[in-house]
Protein backbone atom coordinates (compact mmCIF):
# COMPACT_ATOMS: atom_id res chain seq x y z
CA UNK A 1 0.00 0.00 0.00
CA UNK A 2 1.41 3.54 -0.64
CA UNK A 3 1.81 6.40 1.36
CA UNK A 4 0.95 10.18 1.44
CA UNK A 5 3.88 10.97 0.26
CA UNK A 6 4.00 8.61 -2.77
CA UNK A 7 0.83 9.82 -4.21
CA UNK A 8 1.69 13.48 -3.88
CA UNK A 9 4.43 12.92 -5.68
CA UNK A 10 3.09 10.92 -8.31
CA UNK A 11 -0.13 12.90 -8.65
CA UNK A 12 2.57 15.91 -9.19
CA UNK A 13 4.56 14.45 -11.86
CA UNK A 14 1.75 13.08 -13.64
CA UNK A 15 0.93 16.70 -14.25
CA UNK A 16 4.07 17.82 -14.72
CA UNK A 17 4.20 19.96 -11.90
CA UNK A 18 7.55 21.02 -10.30
CA UNK A 19 7.94 21.35 -6.33
CA UNK A 20 8.73 24.41 -6.60
CA UNK A 21 5.46 25.55 -8.89
CA UNK A 22 3.30 23.31 -6.29
CA UNK A 23 5.07 25.22 -3.74
CA UNK A 24 4.37 28.92 -5.47
CA UNK A 25 0.71 27.96 -5.29
CA UNK A 26 0.09 26.84 -2.20
CA UNK A 27 2.26 29.52 -0.44
CA UNK A 28 4.85 27.51 0.99
CA UNK A 29 8.89 26.41 0.97
CA UNK A 30 9.71 24.39 -1.53
CA UNK A 31 11.39 22.47 1.24
CA UNK A 32 7.42 21.74 3.06
CA UNK A 33 6.84 20.13 -0.25
CA UNK A 34 9.52 17.70 -0.06
CA UNK A 35 8.92 17.40 3.66
CA UNK A 36 5.21 16.22 2.66
CA UNK A 37 6.44 13.58 0.01
CA UNK A 38 9.12 11.98 2.29
CA UNK A 39 6.16 11.96 4.94
CA UNK A 40 8.27 13.45 7.80
CA UNK A 41 5.77 16.12 7.71
CA UNK A 42 1.86 16.14 7.01
CA UNK A 43 -0.02 19.16 5.54
CA UNK A 44 -3.09 20.82 7.25
CA UNK A 45 -6.49 20.11 5.69
CA UNK A 46 -6.58 23.90 4.08
CA UNK A 47 -3.09 22.78 2.10
CA UNK A 48 -4.78 19.52 1.77
CA UNK A 49 -7.49 21.33 -0.20
CA UNK A 50 -5.12 23.37 -2.08
CA UNK A 51 -3.49 20.29 -3.57
CA UNK A 52 -6.58 18.48 -4.60
CA UNK A 53 -7.87 21.52 -6.36
CA UNK A 54 -4.63 22.30 -8.26
CA UNK A 55 -3.99 18.89 -9.26
CA UNK A 56 -7.50 17.71 -9.68
CA UNK A 57 -7.04 14.93 -7.57
CA UNK A 58 -9.83 13.70 -5.21
CA UNK A 59 -8.60 13.91 -1.40
CA UNK A 60 -9.69 10.50 -0.55
CA UNK A 61 -7.68 9.59 -3.51
CA UNK A 62 -4.93 11.61 -1.90
CA UNK A 63 -5.26 10.24 1.37
CA UNK A 64 -5.23 6.69 0.54
CA UNK A 65 -9.30 6.21 1.38
CA UNK A 66 -9.66 4.02 -2.36
CA UNK A 67 -6.61 1.96 -1.44
CA UNK A 68 -7.76 1.09 2.20
CA UNK A 69 -10.82 0.00 1.12
CA UNK A 70 -9.59 -2.01 -1.53
CA UNK A 71 -6.92 -3.95 0.77
CA UNK A 72 -9.65 -4.23 3.43
CA UNK A 73 -11.96 -5.54 0.86
CA UNK A 74 -9.47 -8.08 -0.25
CA UNK A 75 -8.13 -9.10 3.55
CA UNK A 76 -11.87 -9.57 3.58
CA UNK A 77 -11.89 -12.32 1.00
CA UNK A 78 -8.38 -14.02 1.84
CA UNK A 79 -10.16 -14.62 5.39
CA UNK A 80 -13.00 -16.69 3.60
CA UNK A 81 -13.38 -19.88 4.18
CA UNK A 82 -12.53 -21.76 0.92
CA UNK A 83 -13.14 -25.41 1.79
CA UNK A 84 -16.22 -25.74 -0.43
CA UNK A 85 -14.24 -23.70 -3.54
CA UNK A 86 -11.81 -26.27 -2.86
CA UNK A 87 -14.62 -29.62 -2.33
CA UNK A 88 -16.02 -27.98 -5.63
CA UNK A 89 -12.31 -27.37 -7.86
CA UNK A 90 -11.28 -31.13 -6.29
CA UNK A 91 -14.30 -32.61 -7.62
CA UNK A 92 -14.33 -30.91 -11.68
CA UNK A 93 -11.06 -32.03 -11.59
CA UNK A 94 -12.31 -35.18 -10.93
CA UNK A 95 -14.21 -35.70 -13.05
CA UNK A 96 -12.11 -34.43 -15.93
CA UNK A 97 -13.78 -30.97 -16.43
CA UNK A 98 -10.19 -29.25 -17.08
CA UNK A 99 -11.31 -25.64 -18.40
CA UNK A 100 -14.22 -25.39 -15.52
CA UNK A 101 -11.79 -26.00 -12.95
CA UNK A 102 -9.26 -23.82 -14.25
CA UNK A 103 -12.60 -20.68 -14.82
CA UNK A 104 -13.30 -21.50 -10.79
CA UNK A 105 -9.70 -20.52 -10.04
CA UNK A 106 -8.87 -18.05 -11.95
CA UNK A 107 -12.31 -16.25 -11.55
CA UNK A 108 -11.12 -16.03 -7.58
CA UNK A 109 -7.82 -14.68 -9.09
CA UNK A 110 -9.84 -11.94 -10.99
CA UNK A 111 -11.01 -10.91 -7.41
CA UNK A 112 -8.02 -9.88 -5.90
CA UNK A 113 -6.96 -13.01 -4.19
CA UNK A 114 -3.60 -13.54 -4.24
CA UNK A 115 -1.70 -16.82 -5.56
CA UNK A 116 -0.33 -17.46 -2.52
CA UNK A 117 -3.95 -17.20 -1.17
CA UNK A 118 -5.41 -19.95 -3.74
CA UNK A 119 -1.98 -21.95 -2.86
CA UNK A 120 -2.82 -22.36 1.00
CA UNK A 121 -6.72 -22.43 0.71
CA UNK A 122 -7.50 -24.40 -2.03
CA UNK A 123 -4.78 -26.33 -3.53
CA UNK A 124 -2.70 -27.69 -0.47
CA UNK A 125 -6.66 -28.75 0.45
CA UNK A 126 -6.90 -30.61 -2.92
CA UNK A 127 -3.59 -32.33 -2.79
CA UNK A 128 -4.05 -33.78 0.65
CA UNK A 129 -7.43 -35.04 -0.08
CA UNK A 130 -5.87 -36.72 -3.32
CA UNK A 131 -2.67 -38.20 -1.63
CA UNK A 132 -5.67 -39.61 0.95
CA UNK A 133 -8.01 -40.66 -1.83
CA UNK A 134 -5.02 -42.40 -3.77
CA UNK A 135 -3.92 -44.25 -0.38
CA UNK A 136 -8.01 -45.18 0.03
CA UNK A 137 -7.92 -46.54 -3.46
CA UNK A 138 -11.13 -43.98 -3.93
CA UNK A 139 -8.45 -42.18 -6.51
CA UNK A 140 -6.34 -43.34 -9.15
CA UNK A 141 -2.49 -42.84 -10.10
CA UNK A 142 -3.83 -41.32 -13.66
CA UNK A 143 -6.26 -39.08 -11.88
CA UNK A 144 -3.55 -38.18 -9.44
CA UNK A 145 -1.30 -37.12 -11.78
CA UNK A 146 -3.93 -35.50 -14.11
CA UNK A 147 -4.78 -33.49 -10.87
CA UNK A 148 -1.12 -32.71 -10.46
CA UNK A 149 -0.64 -31.46 -13.71
CA UNK A 150 -3.23 -29.28 -13.89
CA UNK A 151 -2.81 -27.02 -10.54
CA UNK A 152 0.74 -27.33 -11.82
CA UNK A 153 -0.28 -25.43 -15.29
CA UNK A 154 -2.77 -23.18 -12.81
CA UNK A 155 0.52 -22.02 -10.46
CA UNK A 156 2.47 -21.07 -14.01
CA UNK A 157 -0.81 -18.99 -15.25
CA UNK A 158 -1.42 -17.14 -12.21
CA UNK A 159 1.94 -16.28 -11.27
CA UNK A 160 2.69 -14.83 -15.13
CA UNK A 161 -0.54 -13.06 -14.85
CA UNK A 162 -0.70 -11.26 -11.88
CA UNK A 163 1.33 -8.03 -10.56
CA UNK A 164 4.56 -8.93 -9.58
CA UNK A 165 6.14 -7.71 -6.45
CA UNK A 166 8.91 -5.04 -6.01
CA UNK A 167 12.54 -6.49 -5.52
CA UNK A 168 13.78 -6.87 -2.46
CA UNK A 169 17.36 -7.23 -3.96
CA UNK A 170 17.38 -10.57 -2.08
CA UNK A 171 17.69 -13.71 -4.94
CA UNK A 172 16.76 -17.53 -4.24
CA UNK A 173 17.31 -20.82 -5.73
CA UNK A 174 15.04 -23.62 -5.66
CA UNK A 175 15.70 -27.09 -6.72
CA UNK A 176 14.53 -31.22 -5.67
CA UNK A 177 17.39 -33.43 -4.60
CA UNK A 178 18.49 -36.51 -6.22
CA UNK A 179 16.07 -39.21 -6.16
CA UNK A 180 12.90 -36.32 -6.45
CA UNK A 181 10.60 -36.47 -8.99
CA UNK A 182 7.57 -34.38 -7.13
CA UNK A 183 8.50 -30.27 -7.66
CA UNK A 184 5.15 -29.27 -7.10
CA UNK A 185 5.31 -28.53 -4.03
CA UNK A 186 8.80 -26.52 -4.41
CA UNK A 187 7.27 -24.69 -7.22
CA UNK A 188 4.75 -23.30 -4.95
CA UNK A 189 7.41 -22.31 -2.27
CA UNK A 190 8.80 -20.34 -4.78
CA UNK A 191 5.25 -18.50 -5.06
CA UNK A 192 5.44 -17.18 -1.38
CA UNK A 193 8.86 -15.84 -1.90
CA UNK A 194 8.03 -13.96 -5.48
CA UNK A 195 5.31 -12.41 -2.73
CA UNK A 196 7.44 -11.29 -0.77
CA UNK A 197 9.98 -9.32 -3.41
CA UNK A 198 12.88 -11.98 -3.81
CA UNK A 199 14.11 -12.88 -7.37
CA UNK A 200 13.68 -16.65 -7.86
CA UNK A 201 15.37 -19.11 -9.85
CA UNK A 202 13.62 -22.73 -10.35
CA UNK A 203 16.49 -25.46 -12.02
CA UNK A 204 14.48 -28.35 -11.28
CA UNK A 205 15.39 -31.62 -9.66
CA UNK A 206 18.98 -33.87 -10.59
CA UNK A 207 21.00 -31.05 -11.02
CA UNK A 208 24.26 -31.88 -10.45
CA UNK A 209 27.22 -30.11 -7.60
CA UNK A 210 28.95 -28.17 -9.50
CA UNK A 211 26.09 -26.68 -11.79
CA UNK A 212 24.02 -25.76 -8.48
CA UNK A 213 27.46 -23.57 -7.07
CA UNK A 214 27.55 -22.11 -10.29
CA UNK A 215 23.74 -20.61 -10.25
CA UNK A 216 24.43 -19.76 -6.46
CA UNK A 217 27.15 -17.76 -7.67
CA UNK A 218 25.53 -16.23 -10.61
CA UNK A 219 22.50 -15.39 -8.64
CA UNK A 220 24.39 -14.43 -5.47
CA UNK A 221 21.97 -16.70 -4.29
CA UNK A 222 20.86 -16.05 -0.44
CA UNK A 223 18.86 -19.37 0.17
CA UNK A 224 18.91 -22.40 -1.06
CA UNK A 225 15.38 -24.36 -0.83
CA UNK A 226 14.75 -27.91 -1.30
CA UNK A 227 12.26 -30.05 -0.76
CA UNK A 228 11.87 -33.93 -0.15
CA UNK A 229 9.63 -36.81 0.21
CA UNK A 230 11.37 -40.10 0.37
CA UNK A 231 14.78 -40.98 2.41
CA UNK A 232 16.84 -41.00 -1.09
CA UNK A 233 16.65 -37.35 -1.39
CA UNK A 234 16.70 -36.49 2.08
CA UNK A 235 20.27 -38.77 1.61
CA UNK A 236 20.65 -36.90 -1.24
CA UNK A 237 19.94 -33.23 0.31
CA UNK A 238 22.04 -33.67 3.10
CA UNK A 239 24.93 -34.45 0.85
CA UNK A 240 24.33 -31.36 -1.19
CA UNK A 241 23.96 -29.11 2.08
CA UNK A 242 27.42 -30.57 3.39
CA UNK A 243 29.46 -30.11 -0.31
CA UNK A 244 28.08 -26.47 -0.44
CA UNK A 245 29.00 -25.73 3.20
CA UNK A 246 32.85 -27.19 2.60
CA UNK A 247 33.24 -25.67 -0.85
CA UNK A 248 31.19 -22.15 -0.54
CA UNK A 249 32.12 -21.82 3.26
CA UNK A 250 30.53 -18.20 4.76
CA UNK A 251 29.28 -17.56 1.19
CA UNK A 252 27.60 -20.60 0.98
CA UNK A 253 23.46 -19.95 0.76
CA UNK A 254 21.06 -20.62 3.95
CA UNK A 255 19.43 -23.69 3.35
CA UNK A 256 15.56 -24.44 3.37
CA UNK A 257 14.50 -28.33 3.57
CA UNK A 258 10.38 -29.05 3.08
CA UNK A 259 8.26 -31.72 2.95
CA UNK A 260 6.49 -34.60 4.59
CA UNK A 261 9.79 -34.61 7.48
CA UNK A 262 8.46 -36.45 10.22
CA UNK A 263 11.15 -35.75 12.83
CA UNK A 264 12.69 -32.11 12.07
CA UNK A 265 15.01 -31.76 14.63
CA UNK A 266 16.93 -35.04 14.00
CA UNK A 267 16.39 -34.14 10.09
CA UNK A 268 17.74 -30.67 10.66
CA UNK A 269 20.95 -32.07 12.61
CA UNK A 270 21.26 -35.26 9.99
CA UNK A 271 20.99 -32.79 6.45
CA UNK A 272 23.12 -29.60 8.39
CA UNK A 273 19.67 -28.01 6.82
CA UNK A 274 19.74 -24.15 8.59
CA UNK A 275 15.36 -24.32 8.30
CA UNK A 276 13.64 -27.56 7.75
CA UNK A 277 10.00 -26.92 7.70
CA UNK A 278 6.65 -29.61 6.61
CA UNK A 279 4.31 -26.64 6.51
CA UNK A 280 3.56 -23.95 3.97
CA UNK A 281 1.56 -22.00 6.12
CA UNK A 282 4.85 -21.65 8.14
CA UNK A 283 6.61 -19.81 5.03
CA UNK A 284 5.80 -16.61 4.91
CA UNK A 285 7.04 -15.81 8.81
CA UNK A 286 10.13 -17.68 7.75
CA UNK A 287 10.74 -15.90 4.99
CA UNK A 288 10.58 -12.72 6.74
CA UNK A 289 13.12 -14.01 9.48
CA UNK A 290 15.50 -15.18 6.14
CA UNK A 291 15.07 -11.92 4.84
CA UNK A 292 16.01 -10.08 8.47
CA UNK A 293 19.24 -12.55 8.76
CA UNK A 294 20.53 -12.20 5.23
CA UNK A 295 20.67 -8.15 5.63
CA UNK A 296 22.30 -8.77 9.03
CA UNK A 297 25.02 -10.51 8.00
CA UNK A 298 25.54 -9.92 4.61
CA UNK A 299 28.74 -7.93 3.44
CA UNK A 300 28.22 -6.39 0.13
Amino acid sequence: MSDFGTRLKKARKDKKVTQKELARVLGVAQSAIANYENNTRFPGLDILREISDFLNISLDHLLGVEEKIRQKAIKSLESQDYSKTADEFLELLTDFREEQAKDLIKHIHSEGIALTIIIKRIFVPVLRKVGIGWQQGKISVAQEHYITAIIDRLIDYLSESQETAPFNGLSSVFMSPSGEEHVLTLKMASEFFKAAGWKTRFIGTNVPLDGLVEVIKEERAAVLVMSSLTIEGLNSAGYLISALKGLLGKESPLVVLGGKLEDEIRIKKETKADIVLDDLEKLVTVIKNLEDNVRTNRID
